[in-house]
């Protein structure tokens, strides 16, 4: 009796022992599925934080380098703004606390066409399209992004057109063949002057090439004198290296009165229409002049 109470005894307690381990497994398996859930809301959340506290960053950097803009283009009136320009379009350059240097180059953004058709309507969505449409026929596929922007009027300048834009604006609103060609010899030679172009130049261009009626105004409507879309790339050096590049579309406009610190007649800019970074090891942005090498 003693031997089998006995047995039964350890019997007992080894289903014990064993009910015991199985709800510790259990207890352990769950244990380690709530911090691996707990370890991915984490890390979820500070990614989501990174996001946020880059994307306050980056919109703040956007704000203050337009305020430098600003205040550069508010010491020259919107006709000089181009006058005022160094080698590259630079317009000027600070020096940093951390030992880098930031540059900023400013160049005609209406030279290029507007790919971005969503906010035009009408007669100008017709043109817009059409100009598209005949420059990707001039450029073909490979280059034809080149050649546009995503932002800023509708409105081509012609002081800082390719001749390939200029050719696409003139078949697009021009039918005539002979007076397509005798506007865009004239243009051509506006563009070169070496001065802005005037609305007075313009028209002088279309009566001399015999362009009248609609066409005229479909061509005054895509073309115009001076430019106020610009493009704003800025780049952070440090040792001859570029460790940031940004490029954005703002607009400058000639100021009529005093307000916000602007004088009359001089230049005002407004909100970037676009801006984006750029890797600073990647290729630089081209430059207009360069479209026409």
């Amino acid at each position: 009796m003693t031997r089998h109470a006995n047995i039964d005894h350890v019997d007992h307690a080894g289903h014990a022992r064993g009910y015991v381990m199985a709800i510790v497994l259990v207890l352990v398996i769950t244990s380690g599925l709530l911090i691996g859930v707990a370890l991915r809301r984490q890390g979820a959340q500070t990614l989501t934080i990174k996001r946020q506290i880059d994307a306050y960053r980056e919109h703040h950097a956007a704000q203050g380098l337009q305020e430098l803009v600003a205040a550069w283009a508010r010491q020259y009136s919107a006709a000089n703004v181009k006058e005022a320009l160094g080698e590259e379009g630079l317009a000027f350059t600070i020096d940093l606390a951390d030992g880098s240097e930031l540059s900023v180059y400013l160049e005609d953004a209406q030279g290029l066409a507007l790919a971005d058709l969503s906010g035009l309507e009408g007669n100008e969505l017709r043109l817009a399209g059409r100009l598209l449409l005949e420059l990707g026929a001039i450029t073909g596929e490979a280059d034809f992004e080149r050649y546009t922007r995503a932002a800023g009027p509708a409105a081509i300048s012609v002081s800082g057109a390719p001749e390939a834009v200029l050719t696409a604006a003139v078949r697009a609103a021009v039918p005539d063949v002979a007076q397509q060609d005798a506007l865009l010899v004239r243009l051509i030679g506006l563009r070169d002057l070496g001065r802005e172009v005037r609305a007075t130049d313009l028209g002088t261009a279309l009566s001399g090439a015999g362009v009248s009626g609609d066409a005229r105004s479909d061509m005054l409507e895509l073309l115009q004198a001076d430019a106020e879309a610009w493009r704003v790339l800025i780049e952070q050096t440090r040792d001859r290296r570029v460790t940031a590049r940004y490029e954005g579309v703002t607009e400058l406009r000639t100021s009529a009165g005093g307000g916000g610190g602007a004088t009359p007649g001089s230049s005002s800019a407004g909100m970037f229409l676009s801006w984006r970074e750029l890797d600073p090891d990647g290729p630089r942005p081209t430059l207009l002049s360069e479209l026409d090498g």
